[in-house]
């Protein structure tokens, strides 16, 4: 094999390396936590307020029991207590404590992002011994 050779297959391999990789950014904000009768959740307040759009990637990293868990993007003006901006559906919590997220739609003017563990949140069932979930820190991926 020619030195040519060699050093094309390895100009190949790193513009491969360099078209895949992906960087992430954190999400600044402060983290808090609560619970009550039946629900548990983690949220980020965002120093902020941002758009995310659908198809948009996150990477959620979490602490705790909660085998799974409902995400949430609540607009600045929407009541904490409400079900507003929640993404999708509940979602298990893989070993690694990081919850990819994929948008489905796009969320604007956000203030908060949080993570609901516990039996239940809102009308979604969590499992009846599903147990609380931290938000260690959230970051945006992109390539």
């Amino acid at each position: 094999m020619s030195a040519t050779h060699v050093w094309h297959s390895l100009y190949a391999v790193v513009l491969a390396t360099v078209a895949t990789a992906a960087t992430a950014q954190a999400v600044d904000g402060k983290i808090g936590s609560g619970s009550g009768p039946g629900w548990q959740s983690s949220w980020l307040e965002l120093s902020t307020p941002a758009d995310f759009k659908k198809g948009e990637k996150l990477a959620i990293k979490v602490d705790g029991t909660a085998e799974n868990v409902l995400i949430r993007f609540l607009p600045k003006s929407s009541d904490p207590g409400s079900p507003a901006g929640v993404e999708g559906k509940s979602r298990k919590v893989p070993s690694d404590k990081l919850i990819p997220v994929v948008l489905e739609r796009d969320h604007k003017n956000i203030s908060q992002i949080s993570v609901h563990g516990g039996t239940s949140a809102w009308s979604t069932q969590l499992g009846a011994n599903n147990g609380a979930v931290t938000i260690v820190s959230i970051d945006r991926i992109s390539k």
